[in-house]
């Protein structure tokens, strides 16, 4: 019987009987008789993080490790260009359902304390408060959703894009930036140099609105915008009914 040299006292089995093997597979970095093992190369020390938290942690003296795993980006400030690749990867790692379940799985039974949700409340709250964060979170949100263009919308875009060529742009899910207007996303919007919006209304989903919209007109309105609202029975009743009802509404609000 042959045993490990590596001293782990296990025994090594020859499977052939023209090469004899000293190790068990795996162990042949381990231990003083390996003729590459250097002793001072697996003496550990004692290092503090440099991120700035004060922490310290162990590793081999001529390692390179200077950060606590996951310390690496902290109070690093990160290009443009560096964030919009992390967020790809990111987002490219949750389009695959393994990976969201691990992320769900690795949440379950995690409590947040309350002093570190009263800070969250904080940062949020100060974050929110500053209208480029706010619109920047505003469209995270929305680009997040996994909502997609439905049919009613997609028949108005190509009504649009029939009738009046490169002066409508949809603006909802899909379609790359988000474009939002203090909050509201608005469904269509003039790219002409006219200040017009074009919102389409379901039968099913605003049919019970009594203001039918006047809400979202207004708020357009504040930020110098003119609303045409369309009703989703319009699109299939009188097509040359709207088509001249939405001529209309650009000559009007042109003059």
């Amino acid at each position: 019987m042959k045993l490990c040299l590596c001293g782990c006292d296990q025994e090594v089995i020859q499977k052939s009987k023209y090469h004899v093997s000293l190790f068990i597979k795996g162990h042949s970095s381990r231990g003083k008789f390996n003729p590459i093992y250097k002793p001072e190369n697996h003496i550990i020390e004692t290092r503090t993080c440099i991120c700035g938290c004060n922490q310290t942690f162990e590793c081999p003296i001529k390692s390179k490790k200077r950060f606590i795993n996951g310390h690496n980006f902290r109070g690093i400030t990160l290009t443009e260009l560096q964030k919009e690749k992390i967020k790809i990867k990111a987002i490219e790692r949750y389009k695959i359902p393994e990976n969201r379940k691990k992320t769900g799985l690795s949440k379950l039974g995690h409590i947040v304390s309350d002093e570190t949700r009263k800070k969250t409340s904080i940062s949020v709250s100060k974050g929110w408060q500053d209208t480029i964060n706010r619109e920047k979170w505003l469209n995270a949100i929305i680009e997040s959703t996994l909502f997609k263009q439905n049919n009613s919308e997609k028949f108005l875009e190509y009504i649009l894009n029939y009738n009046f060529p490169n002066e409508w742009k949809y603006c909802g899910f899909g379609r790359g930036k988000i474009f939002t207007i203090h909050g509201k996303r608005p469904d269509f919007i003039n790219i002409n140099g006219k200040r017009l919006i074009i919102e389409l209304y379901g039968d099913y989903w605003h049919g019970k609105e009594v203001d039918s919209g006047r809400a979202r007109i207004a708020h357009f309105k504040k930020h110098g915008y003119s609303t045409l609202i369309i009703w989703e029975h319009e699109l299939f009743n009188n097509y040359t009914s709207l088509v001249e009802r939405i001529t209309d509404f650009i000559s009007s609000e042109s003059n």
